[in-house]
């Protein structure tokens, strides 16, 4: 199924029953295989075999308006057994737009460079799991890169702090590193314990990719544009 791509069930929302020993959810929680946002698909003109064990459903995305199909294939189950989740959940398409890999301009370190591009590969093979891994390693790459030397062994949440005293982005920083130390939401993209879904996989890249841009690129940006000002000032109009 080249052409389709696997959703954890943990993705799915308000799961239903109508006695026929499956059960599926009323609302898929997947990044949308065209424009690539994460959307709630609603599942609609659901219709279940309950010989083939497998259940079938489409829905659109509220944002670009693009058309997926899911289907859903069940255990065998006995007949007094409780309703059984889906064993696989399956969308078509397979996601067809990938994360641009970045153009990091040459201020970003080279290793940093290295490991956020490594990141973004693994995340467009679907290889979530490598995508976390080498996504931690590029966060903690963004700031040893800004604080001392004798700072970069510290770990994550403490390498971030530090950091508020290098950089103009105290007040970000600081939620950052509490979202980190507090687990939450966003501290669980970032635990090695946790396995993340394809949601949790794209949030990760987007976040490093603002870092980078807001930490690297746009202060250097800034910093050509004030340079050449003075040049074009000095031309006639």
């Amino acid at each position: 199924m080249s052409d389709s791509v696997s959703i954890p069930e943990e993705c799915g929302r308000k799961w239903n029953s109508d006695g026929s020993k499956c059960s599926w959810p009323a609302v898929v929680n997947t990044p949308c295989p065209h424009c690539g946002a994460a959307t709630n698909f609603p599942l609609q003109n659901r219709q279940h075999n309950p010989n083939a064990l497998m259940t079938c459903a489409s829905s659109v995305c509220p944002n670009c308006d693009g058309f997926i199909q899911l289907v859903l294939t069940f255990p065998h189950v006995e007949r007094n057994s409780a309703a059984q989740r889906p064993s696989a959940i399956r969308m078509f398409p397979a996601r067809t737009k990938k994360y641009e890999i970045p153009d990091l301009p040459d201020v970003v370190p080279e290793a940093l460079r290295k490991s956020m591009l490594d990141t973004v590969r693994a995340y467009n093979a679907q290889i979530y799991g490598a995508t976390a891994t080498s996504g931690r390693r590029t966060l903690e790459g963004i700031f040893k890169f800004i604080v001392p030397e004798s700072k970069q062994k510290l770990p994550l949440q403490k390498l971030i702090l530090e950091a508020q005293s290098h950089t103009d982005l105290a007040e970000p920083l600081r939620k950052l590193s509490d979202a980190i130390r507090k687990g939450g939401n966003l501290g669980a993209h970032f635990d090695l314990d946790n396995e993340p879904n394809e949601t949790m996989a794209r949030q990760i890249v987007e976040l490093l990719d603002y870092l980078i841009s807001y930490i690297y690129v746009l202060p250097d940006q800034i910093s050509k544009l004030e340079d050449e000002i003075p040049t074009r000032s000095g031309q006639p109009n």
